[in-house]
């Protein structure tokens, strides 16, 4: 399960870290157009792509993840 997702010089995020933590088994984003969302999905995705970013597992356990966009 996903225990903290850590965002940071990617799109519209700054040079400080933001992080969606105390998530749980299934997680809702929604927000407004140009608010991060896709953002967030492409980095839990695929987080080895986003070297400024990442996604902690518990138990450093990663699942299969499935992003709907």
């Amino acid at each position: 399960m996903l225990e903290e997702v850590s965002i940071a010089k990617v799109a519209t995020y700054g040079d400080q870290p933001q992080r969606l933590d105390r998530l749980r088994q299934i997680n809702f984003l929604f927000g407004t157009n140009g608010s991060g969302k896709t953002t967030i999905s492409r980095v839990i995705a695929d987080p080895n792509s986003h070297a400024t970013c990442a996604v902690n597992w518990r138990g450093a356990r990663p699942l299969e993840t499935l992003v709907y966009n």
